[in-house]
């Protein structure tokens, strides 16, 4: 009786399991459906914009603008964009672990950093990283008034000339199974680095003109003004799918937990059922053994 007991009790405990995976399941499905959206809808704006910057640093005569020349500075700025909460499978763990790479690779660089997300937080600050800036609540659809304080304390710290370059380290959202780390640069720009629009690439490929903007009173002016705000759209768009991703790592996560607490509860069932008949049958077999004392 005891182990029946204690196999029930262990059935109620996996069934409230089941329950709270099964509806934090849900909840990561119609958050990752929003995230999702938001994210792809500025992704097209994003690409746009670099198309922009790409037309005005080609026309720009001085190569030495400080945006644009490499620097001798050994001083680097990451910004890591993290999660708040966890239940999101290898999420973390795999952005992590990249970055420690990508910082063992450059054993020549000094590291600082602003970290988006408490797991991201707490990580590097046991490992006694150098963070400037920490930021939370990122993770329900922020707008980008929210990004503009990370913003810019990137651009004026490479305004001072206290980095020699600014990198962005998130998790790129391909679909709702697939997500992968990337530390993608910021500052200075490269062209290796601009991402054009599909749009524009269909206009290049049938013979349209690429000089499509006109730049007043100068690209270089202009591109004072402009590249704030596009760093602070990249940032943006590395924030969306971070979140985008994050809900759809929660999702899998926990559809994974609801699937196991099945399969644990069917095992579980069973053994209760083959404990109660063993129980039965012996109690038949002490009653039958009875019985037959009685006669003799």
């Amino acid at each position: 009786m005891t182990k029946v007991r204690e196999i029930k009790r262990r059935i109620k405990s996996v069934k409230t399991t089941k329950q709270i995976t099964k509806a934090m399941e849900l909840v990561a499905a119609v958050k990752m459906k929003k995230a999702q959206d938001k994210a792809v809808q500025a992704k097209e704006y994003a690409a746009r914009a670099w198309d922009i910057l790409n037309e005005a640093t080609a026309r720009i005569e001085n190569r030495e603008h400080f945006l644009l020349r490499p620097r001798d500075n050994k001083k680097s700025l990451i910004l890591v964009i993290s999660t708040d909460r966890g239940l999101c499978g290898g999420l973390n763990g795999n952005l992590f672990r990249s970055i420690e790479k990508f910082i063992e690779e450059k054993k020549d660089l000094d590291f600082e950093f602003i970290i988006v997300g408490k797991r991201g937080q707490d990580y590097f600050r046991r490992r006694g990283k150098k963070i400037i800036a920490g930021f939370s609540g990122m993770d329900n659809l922020p707008h980008i008034v929210e990004i503009r304080p990370m913003s810019k304390i990137i651009f004026d710290g490479f305004k001072r000339e206290d980095y020699g370059q600014a990198l962005v380290a998130f998790n790129r959202f391909v679909s709702t199974t697939s997500q992968y780390p990337i530390i993608k640069p910021l500052l200075p720009i490269t062209k290796n680095e601009f991402v054009y629009s599909k749009k524009y690439e269909e206009e290049k490929e049938e013979g349209g003109d690429v000089k499509r903007f006109v730049f007043e009173p100068s690209p270089e002016e202009v591109l004072d003004i402009l590249i704030p705000r596009l760093v602070e759209i990249q940032v943006y768009q590395a924030v969306l799918e971070s979140n985008a991703s994050e809900h759809s790592a929660r999702m899998i996560a926990m559809h994974g937990a609801t699937k196991n607490s099945q399969e644990l509860l069917d095992n579980l069932l069973f053994s209760y059922n083959r404990s109660r008949q063993e129980g039965i049958t012996r109690e038949i077999s002490e009653i039958s053994s009875g019985a037959e004392a009685l006669k003799g």
